[in-house]
């Protein structure tokens, strides 16, 4: 058995309050422990603590859904760019929580999404034609002005993320595939802009780099080019407020006022600086791209998303390592200036901060936080045109949903956004519950929506990862016990794709098996892929050689188009561009190699009277720089070489590639429907040999092909795009699900648990999946439509054949009765391709069911009443009060003294708790042990034994003696614990995220870390600070890099948020040999457990060791908390 014991802030023990309605409850499993013995016996050195005994808990999460009305309710947003990449996932995965509301976001800039809040026809330019006048809420990265409040007194900011805005730049001489990287500070940011600096070469630029980038820039000589936004830009008014921030004032002096309009340069641009204008983002992103020595800002997602160079900040002249911009650093910025509303001056019910000019070591000192803008009290006129209180009701959940989402919160860090702090959201969340249509509070019994943790494990081929990703994040809203991860791949091959998932002995996964069979693999695929269906009279299709009795079932899910745009100087933009599809496959092969080819000419006689130069009129290919399934298709459906890739200029991502090419006169780009290609370009109209006429790409061209009567074929369960059907583009290409015929074999697909690989199983969740997928209607069509793809749901003779094979699913069941208690805990394997073959690929079929059917025999706790004995033991204490709460740690010190609680979890299931037990509070020393596990697994014993000892200190847990080898006595010191946080890889927010979720799988559930802990621990460290710089001299930490961000990740590790069956969840789990009882799956290797255990046993409860083992016996931790 196991033991933990940790001081709380509560007292040892803490009195009892009858007043205080408190419950016990015991989980209704089956399975219990021997019992558990031990002295309630208070350990040296702890002033208060709780004691948790105890084994192993399990949670069983129910989910519960509104039922779908027959008319959607429409709700409009529109404003700032800023976060458009993330307000676009989000409503995309929306759509699939509530089906019954339509809603949308137009990305105007914060200016004009201002306007529109308040009155479009009263306060927006009358040359604003960017579409949606009315909307139910507005998004701005600008700051309402006074007078604003005054003449709209009802208006309500409120943060949603925090984000960045980074220096962009274009130094040619730059190879950012070593790692080179320009460096800027405060000073020259703000000079550069200010046009105080203008040369590359500056000595001020030179101080801040490294010697390799000194020595290209010095001999440079080339002067700097500004690129700054044209339009109204909230991102202009967070950049030029920081630069007037980093530069005292002078900015506003010789350049203009801080603001959001173009005038804020005028001042340079009067004193002659090389100044260049263009409006929104994407154009500012293509004029970097496109001009050599250049410098900008822009959005750090949408900086990324184009391939732009992003500069790094030094903070001070004594950091060695500059911050680089991620979530991590605005995460910092956003914890030293944004926990304050009102830092900005602004009134602090305005719900406003500056995260700008962050000045800790690890922070991204341009960071901001993004709002969004409600109309408070709405009601007859003041809403917007065609709504009633049911949208401002609707438009209120889903911003209640994006604060409370863990998915939210996931989609956020996918686009380098930060969520906000639980200590931000409340106000917030108190507001949006408080705010009224008609005189009615609309969300007042609002509470928390359920989240879900489902994560997707799987290979995902580059050009449909967006909308599968979404799909399977979305998923996490309506299906609760699936467990889907993934493991994305830059480059899939169909055969690459079942390099990594195959099957072996019709799909049966057993323990010890290997589930991959290259052999099955590459003959599989091929066929799909050179038969593009296999014909059969059957819905299973057998896909194998004669005599093998595997087969597979396929359900064509969405198509898209493969596109070609061409940037053409002098065209004029009615007229077509008409290529053949030998034409087509000429120019990929380099045979045709200008506009003006007379084989071009043909089709399009205007080229001959073109009047630009050669050069510009020189067809140049901007392409995606992997040969993914596309450049595969092409090769194979155009019979080319594709000879002109390899003197393309190759970019980063399909989106990349088209940006460029809007600046480079003669560009040639393909691309696909479901990337963002900038209207500017030219698509070229396809007309191939069976076609009546030449077609241009479009959603209508694309349908054309889909809803043909003969673009399914039954027999053959495939797609197939008929180009002689009048307006069919004919490079439409179709994703398909594939099953094997396993998922509808019972007896081959549900295995006990006893016979299943612990890291696969599921054939249930498969089945609920692909359901969900092809069952959930509207919401994921236009779901898919808003992503460029076409659904093929509704394909002619296709929905028939689906609702057939969606029949043959609902029997799959693995021979349990429905209101029989099944508990699915599942990893679904996953890949995906393309060009009417494979999408997805499910294999791994096991679950295990929680009975409560069967007892466990000889149990020796038998008619015991624990409930009584848990209640005994809490009389027995309650009346104690002595002790006092942690201080050393601020934080600590304002715990309320009076909470309590117990839980006991048994290694088969069984949870027995009392008092407090939801009350979240901070791990700290209790995570050394967990945190060293980590470390093991991560590094190997060896490894570790050479940077941290295993023998007790005998002295204080934050003793900065080290042994005879000047290492830390052992994991469980503060030294030893640091050591252990600065062997881990990457920078803190990597370090601390991938064991916050190692962590939760000893508890079954996401963790989250109480920043306010954080904050106070890591301002007030001096003493684990200087143990930090030891261990640098002694070589435990090898460089400045792991010393500054193993302590932070440290910090951050002792901050992780846990409640007491938290706890006994994890302690059952070492008890258990590693094994989490809940799960079967092996957290740990055993070897690794008994090593983390051993060292618990002599070490755990610091210079009072040797008493406890004496008085109680087994291992344990102590921590206060």
């Amino acid at each position: 058995f196991f033991l933990l014991t940790l001081t709380t802030g509560l007292a040892w023990p803490p009195p009892y309050e009858p007043k205080v309605a408190r419950s016990c409850n015991t989980h209704p499993l089956s399975f219990i422990s021997p019992p558990i013995t031990a002295q309630s016996h208070s350990p040296p050195d702890m002033e208060r603590a709780t004691l948790l005994m105890g084994l192993l808990a399990v949670a069983l999460l129910g989910c519960c859904r509104q039922a779908q009305g027959s008319e959607k309710i429409e709700i409009l947003g529109a404003g700032a760019s800023f976060p458009v990449t993330l307000y676009d996932d989000v409503i995309f995965a929306y759509q699939f929580i509530e089906p019954n509301v339509s809603l949308s976001y137009l990305a105007t800039g914060s200016s004009k999404g201002k306007c529109r809040i308040k009155d479009f026809d009263a306060t927006c330019s009358s040359t604003d034609d960017a579409g949606r006048p009315f909307v139910d809420f507005a998004g701005s990265d600008s700051l309402l002005k006074a007078s604003e409040y005054e003449a709209y007194p009802d208006l309500q900011m409120l943060p949603t993320v925090a984000g960045s805005i980074v220096p962009v730049v274009n130094v040619p001489v730059l190879d950012q595939s070593a790692g080179e990287v320009l460096v800027v500070d405060r000073a020259v940011l703000s000079k550069i802009f200010m046009g105080t600096i203008t040369q590359w070469n500056d000595e001020e630029i030179l101080a801040q780099q490294s010697q390799t980038v000194v020595e290209k820039l010095r001999s440079s000589n080339e002067t700097i080019v500004l690129v700054v936004r044209a339009d109204g830009s909230g991102s202009t008014e967070v950049f030029t407020k920081t630069l007037d921030l980093f530069s005292a004032g002078e900015f506003s002096n010789l350049v203009g006022s801080p603001g959001s309009s173009a005038s804020v340069w005028d001042g340079a641009v009067g004193r002659g600086v090389n100044v260049r204008f263009r409006d929104g983002t994407s154009s500012l992103s293509a004029a970097v791209l496109l001009t050599p020595w250049s410098i900008g800002y822009a959005a750090g997602d949408a900086a990324d998303g184009a391939g732009l160079q992003i500069a790094a900040f030094r903070q001070s002249t004594t950091q060695s390592i500059p911050v680089t911009y991620g979530t991590e650093s605005v995460s910092f910025a956003m914890l030293e200036k944004g926990l304050q509303f009102g830092n900005n001056g602004d009134d602090p019910e305005r719900m406003t901060a500056d995260l700008m000019d962050a000045r800790g070591g690890l922070a991204w000192p341009i960071s901001t936080y993004t709002y969004v803008i409600f109309r408070d009290g709405m009601d007859g006129d003041r809403l917007r045109p065609g709504a009633t209180c049911e949208n401002v009701i609707e438009t209120l959940k889903f911003w209640h949903w994006f604060y409370t989402s863990d998915l939210a919160a996931q989609l956020a860090s996918n686009r380098f956004f930060v969520s906000l702090p639980e200590l931000v959201q409340h106000p917030i969340l108190t507001t949006l519950r408080s705010m009224k249509c008609a005189g009615e509070a609309v969300l007042r019994n609002f509470g928390d929506l359920d989240e879900a943790a489902i994560k997707v494990k799987g290979v995902i081929d580059s050009v449909t990862s967006s909308i599968i990703n979404l799909y399977s994040l979305s998923f996490q809203a309506v299906d609760e016990f699936s467990r889907i991860t993934y493991d994305s791949a830059s480059r899939n091959s169909l055969i690459e794709i079942d390099r990594k998932l195959s099957q072996t002995e019709g799909f049966k996964v057993v323990t010890g098996n290997s589930i991959y069979n290259e052999a099955w693999a590459t003959q599989e695929l091929a066929k799909v892929v050179t038969r593009n269906g296999v014909p059969t009279n059957t819905p299973w299709n057998d896909l194998h050689e004669e005599g093998d009795s595997s087969s597979s079932m396929v359900l064509p899910w969405f198509a898209f188009a493969i596109e070609f745009y061409a940037n053409i100087p002098g065209k004029d933009n009615d007229l077509p561009l008409t290529v053949t599809d030998e034409n087509l496959g000429l120019i990929l092969d380099g045979d045709i190699v200008d506009w003006k080819d007379s084989r071009l000419v043909t089709d399009n006689a205007w080229l001959s009277s073109l009047s630009a130069s050669d050069e510009d009129l020189a067809i140049k290919l901007q392409a995606f720089n992997e040969r993914d399934t596309v450049h595969a298709i092409l090769a194979t459906q155009l019979s080319t070489g594709f000879s002109i890739y390899g003197a393309a200029q190759k970019y980063r991502s399909y989106s990349q590639a088209a940006i460029v090419a809007s600046g480079v006169a003669g560009a040639f780009v393909y691309t696909t429907s479901m990337s963002s290609t900038p209207s500017s370009l030219t698509p070229l109209a396809l007309k191939w040999p069976r076609s009546p006429v030449a077609v241009s790409p479009s959603y209508d061209s694309g349908l054309t092909c889909v809803t043909h009567s003969t673009a399914f074929d039954p027999a053959t369960q495939a797609f197939v795009v008929d180009e002689s059907i009048a307006g069919c583009y004919p490079l439409m290409q179709p994703v398909n699900l594939i099953f094997h015929h396993s998922f509808a074999d019972n007896e081959k697909m549900c295995y006990t648990n006893e016979e299943v690989e612990t890291d696969f199983g599921g054939g249930l969740p498969a089945v609920r999946f692909v359901k969900w997928i092809f069952e959930s209607g509207e919401s994921t069509e236009a779901a898919l439509t808003a992503r460029g793809a076409i659904p093929l749901t509704h394909a002619s003779r296709n929905e028939a054949h689906i609702t057939a094979v969606l029949h043959i699913m609902d029997t799959i069941n693995c021979g349990h009765e429905p209101d029989e208690v099944v508990m699915d805990w599942t990893t679904i394997i996953v890949a995906c391709s393309v060009g009417g073959s494979v999408a997805l690929v499910l294999l791994g079929c096991a679950y295990y069911t929680i009975s409560t059917r069967n007892e466990m025999k000889n149990n020796p706790l038998k008619g015991l009443n624990v409930k009584k004995e848990v209640l005994a033991v809490m009389d027995d204490i309650r009346d104690i009060t002595s002790g006092n709460v942690a201080t050393y740690i601020p934080e600590l010190g304002i715990v309320p003294p009076d909470l309590f609680a117990i839980a006991i979890v048994t290694t088969k299931g069984k949870v027995y708790s009392c008092g407090d037990i939801s009350h979240l509070f901070s791990i700290q020393s209790m995570v050394k042990p967990f945190s060293y596990a980590y470390a093991l697994d991560q590094n190997g014993v060896e490894f570790m034994k050479q940077k941290v000892g295993v023998e007790p200190a005998g002295g204080a847990f934050d003793t900065i003696e080290m042994n005879p080898d000047g290492l830390p006595f052992n994991p469980y010191i503060n030294a030893g614990a640091i050591a252990v946080t600065m062997q881990l890889e990457g920078n803190t927010h990597e370090r601390y995220s991938k064991f916050k979720d190692f962590l939760g799988t000893y508890c079954n559930r996401k963790l989250t870390m109480d920043e306010k802990i954080y904050q106070s621990e890591s301002s007030t460290a001096a003493r684990n600070r200087e143990i930090a710089e030891v261990l640098v001299r002694n070589g435990v930490c090898a460089n400045e890099f792991d010393k500054e961000h193993g302590l932070e990740a440290y910090f951050m590790q002792c901050s992780t948020q846990v409640n007491c069956i938290d706890l006994a969840k994890m302690a059952a789990t070492c008890a258990n040999n590693g094994i989490n009882p809940i799960t079967k799956k092996q957290v740990v290797p055993l070897e690794i457990n008994e090593e983390m255990m051993s060292v618990m046993m002599t070490c755990g409860m610091y210079n009072g060791a040797g008493n406890w083992m004496v008085d109680v016996g087994i291992p344990a931790k102590s921590g206060v908390s």
